[in-house]
């Protein structure tokens, strides 16, 4: 499993999120590589996973405006050349772990979007992970939080921002980044 720290450049919430956060990256999201792919398969021809419709390699599971989704790859949502850095946990998931994850990201899909939760990040005002909405950073914290490897150990997940994500010394650069190109699903 990757987590994909991306650099949005053509919405105006994305810089809005760069600016609040002093951070080039405005959006983050898991992104399937060749374990999770899969592992996510295994999991479909087993009949566990009951809401994720595409579990290839390069799969994106993120929160995106409109709730949790699940798509074919990381372009899907993303305008043309927007740059994703790529991160493997630090040390890498156990496949149990891994399986863990996929089954809980499979659980969230379809979940709202948190609008309120980003507006009191921006704010700086406290918030909450009881609620059952999302938005990028939380859920890609909350995952891990799931799975018992906080990236954060004294930190909430509607705390952390997609800048933060790169600072924990629970990620480490997969080696590789991602350009989203246009017409790539």
């Amino acid at each position: 499993m990757l987590v994909g720290a991306f650099q949005g450049r053509s919405w105006w919430p994305s810089r809005l999120i760069e600016l609040a956060t002093m951070s080039p990256y405005s959006h983050a999201a898991f992104v399937f590589d060749v374990s999770a792919a899969r592992i996510a398969r295994e999991l479909a021809e087993a009949g566990e996973l009951l809401r994720m419709p595409c579990f290839g390699l390069g799969t994106c599971i993120e929160a995106w405006a409109g709730g949790v989704r699940c798509s074919p790859s990381i372009s899907t949502l993303h305008t043309d050349r927007t740059r994703v850095d790529l991160f493997h946990p630090n040390p890498v998931l156990a496949e149990f772990a891994e399986r863990n994850l996929i089954r809980w990201l499979d659980s969230q899909i379809g979940k709202p979007y948190d609008y309120r939760e980003v507006a009191n990040f921006l704010l700086r005002r406290a918030g909450s992970d009881e609620d059952g909405k999302w938005f990028c950073s939380k859920l890609v914290a909350g995952g891990f939080i799931e799975i018992a490897r906080p990236l954060f150990r004294r930190t909430e997940a509607w705390r952390v921002s997609p800048g933060w994500l790169v600072r924990t010394n629970d990620l480490r650069p997969a080696g590789t980044d991602w350009t989203c190109r246009e017409g790539l699903n």
